[in-house]
């Protein structure tokens, strides 16, 4: 278990917990012995306009103040990013508040 998801006051718990269980989230985290440096949230989105076809939703990224302008947020970006390639996502959108 990566994240104690009660803990999650940024995204709405009941949603990412819903997520959790029906596997319809990923973090992706980068860490530099043992210490978090950076994570994204992925969502698994349906797609409105199929249902054999899904979407990802890049939910959130978070780098440390301490490791920024290093490319740690690029990198884990790219990462997921690759993710959702790889298992054949229909479109990738990003989550802005």
């Amino acid at each position: 278990r990566l994240l104690n998801v009660e803990k999650i006051e940024l995204l709405d718990k009941d949603i990412i917990k819903s997520k959790f269980l029906k596997n319809e989230v990923k973090i992706f985290i980068a860490s530099i012995e043992k210490q978090i440096i950076s994570f994204t949230i992925l969502l698994l989105k349906p797609n409105a306009l199929s249902t054999v076809n899904y979407d990802w939703q890049i939910a959130y990224i978070y780098v440390d103040k301490r490791f920024r302008n290093n490319k740690f947020g690029e990198s884990i970006l790219r990462y997921a990013i690759n993710y959702a390639i790889k298992t054949k996502a229909n479109e990738i959108s990003l989550c802005t508040t």
